[in-house]
């Protein structure tokens, strides 16, 4: 009986170790990229969300190292298919009622429920096991949390909406610290694997990115003119920019360290085709983080470069921004393309800016709440999600007062501090998304949520 049970065992161990060798090889981010792609063109993003939800219990469940989960959540962040995006978009600002019909929304909560119930687990398991060292990061996380929950909360009338906003993105935090980050190990050898995943992932948004351009040129528009008509149903034009300066930074890492000339060519049209991505968007934003992503890039080449090569790397680097920004001010004061879009509001952004400052004056402790310019129209539902002030300081200290701002800007000091503190060759690259997410989140909600207003 006991050699029976012993067969059985090392049967299911054989399983889970062809499973998790699949999921740590190349073929696993083009399988999940096939199957999403068709899922995305069909409209079935049910599946894709029992899917992800099925990959992500697995890691959390039989996987020791878990990087492969940050390209899945890659995959997640990209999953809503732009027949069925809950918001309004596109040329023709359609709406749909996909999300809200009751076998899609119960299912969703359903599938939603299984990993995080299992990441809960994990996340005390961790800390009953000691795994999580408690230093300034942990704090910083842990206050943080704190401050969401607490957003809005002496604000007359309450808001529900508030609480509840405060409670995901409390669990989203907090759960993304303690459930998955002791289990990400970033080294020599398996960062070159992440970034050929990531590189892979490039094709998903590429595609996309040109079926929409067709897309748009079916219906007789002229598809090389700025406008809002890049939606890929998971995001907008500034979302698909932001998704790809940050996936480009850990390719460059493969670009660099592959030895392959076959596969090193491959690499670089991934990359050439990615910023061709970038500067389709139209995306202002994204432009200005291209610029800098790519001049952090030469900088990188040009602290690791030996002596006599630092002369070199020096020029190109002067080149790169020189050339590159002559060419955006050549075409801003040309009139062939309006970089900038100034205006005496910055694009209406001062108005929002303004009335998060009233709002934190007028509840300074914990501010008025998240929902305090209201909520976006989503087809039937309205407010469900919180309008945004382009501007991640202000909102913070809006809708979260003195302690949330602070709070903030606690945690981005220390865990930038420490990611560049402990800096090495593998994690230049990661270094590089860090700086660019960074920037960008500056300028908007980015670095709290799923969506910018």
């Amino acid at each position: 009986m006991t050699e029976v049970s012993n067969s059985k065992k090392s049967k299911f161990n054989n399983v889970i170790e062809r499973i998790n060798s699949f999921l740590d090889s190349i073929y696993f981010p083009i399988s999940l990229l096939a199957i999403q792609l068709l899922m995305y063109f069909l409209g079935l993003d049910i599946f894709n969300i029992a899917l992800i939800s099925l990959i992500i219990s697995y890691c959390f469940i039989f996987k020791k190292n878990q990087n492969v989960l940050l390209v899945v959540f890659l995959f997640m962040a990209t999953m809503i298919s732009v027949k069925n995006s809950p918001g309004v978009g596109g040329p023709t600002n359609e709406v749909n009622g996909y999300y809200f019909r009751p076998e899609i929304y119960i299912s969703a909560i359903i599938f939603a429920a299984v990993p995080v119930t299992i990441a809960i687990v994990n996340a005390i398991r961790n800390i009953v096991s000691k795994r999580i060292e408690i230093d300034a990061s942990f704090v910083s996380t842990i206050v943080l949390g704190i401050s969401f929950l607490l957003n809005g909360i002496f604000n007359t009338p309450f808001n529900l909406l508030n609480l509840m906003y405060g409670l995901f993105m409390f669990f989203f935090i907090v759960l993304l610290y303690f459930a998955i980050l002791p289990n990400i190990n970033i080294n020599k050898e398996n960062m070159k694997l992440l970034a050929y995943q990531v590189a892979i992932f490039t094709l998903l948004p590429i595609i996309e990115v040109v079926a929409c351009y067709i897309r748009y040129a079916a219906t007789g528009n002229n598809p090389f003119t700025r406008g809002n008509y890049v939606f890929v149903g998971w995001g907008n034009r500034n979302t698909v920019g932001m998704i790809m300066l940050v996936v480009l930074s850990i390719v460059f890492y493969a670009v660099k360290y592959e030895t392959n000339k076959t596969l090193k060519a491959i690499l670089w049209t991934l990359t050439v085709l990615s910023i061709g991505v970038v500067i389709l968007t139209f995306s202002r934003q994204a432009y200005i983080g291209l610029l800098i992503l790519i001049s952090l890039y030469f900088f990188i080449m040009l602290v690791r470069a030996p002596k006599e090569k630092k002369k070199r790397r020096t020029i190109h680097l002067l080149t790169w921004l020189l050339g590159s920004i002559s060419f955006l001010l050549v075409f801003q004061f040309s009139g062939i393309f309006d970089f900038v879009g100034f205006d005496i509001n910055l694009s209406n952004r001062l108005p929002l800016w303004k009335k998060g400052i009233d709002a934190y004056i007028s509840n300074p402790l914990f501010g008025q709440g998240f929902y305090f310019l209201g909520g976006d129209k989503i087809v039937r539902v309205e407010s469900l999600i919180p309008l945004f002030t382009h501007n991640t300081i202000i909102e913070m200290f809006a809708a979260c007062g003195l302690f949330g701002g602070m709070s903030y800007l606690m945690y981005r000091f220390i865990t930038t501090y420490k990611i560049y503190h402990t800096m090495n060759k593998e994690k230049a690259y990661p270094v590089m998304a860090c700086s660019i997410f960074l920037i960008i989140s500056f300028n908007s909600l980015v670095g709290l949520s799923t969506g910018a207003k």
